[in-house]
């Protein structure tokens, strides 16, 4: 949908996409596995390697994947919404109470859910 929404943005329009802080908590991913979430067409996603069911860990780890993927193809398609004249933002609120979330606050990921975020993560504040 992105992609079709910026093929016909007018200029001082602007989109918001909904990620999720989940995305953030992803362990570190290449620079080539954050460029192929980011750049390879929508049609081709599920062939990446690093996307196939062996490489999934579980539903945690696929919703962190998807979000992580939202949030970069949103900063990587914002260039093209730009030359339009117009914006698209990423947002990626806190905990929502869904069946996963109460999973993972409950389940047995909880006690590393309330661990502080490791090095691999870099705060821009």
């Amino acid at each position: 949908m992105l992609e079709l929404f910026g093929d016909v943005i007018a200029e001082g329009g602007s989109g918001v996409v909904i990620a999720s802080q989940s995305g953030h908590r992803l362990p570190h991913l290449s620079v080539e596995q954050n460029r192929a979430l980011a750049m390879t067409p929508t049609e081709d996603l599920l062939d990446l390697d690093f996307l196939q069911e062996d490489r999934v860990t579980d539903s945690l780890n696929a919703y962190q994947l998807s979000k992580r993927g939202n949030a970069l193809r949103v900063a990587a398609d914002a260039v093209r919404w730009g030359r339009r004249g117009a914006r698209i933002n990423c947002i990626s609120p806190g905990i929502i109470m869904t069946p996963l979330a109460r999973d993972e606050l409950n389940g047995p990921r909880s006690q590393k859910r309330h661990e502080p975020m490791s090095q691999d993560h870099e705060c821009v504040c």
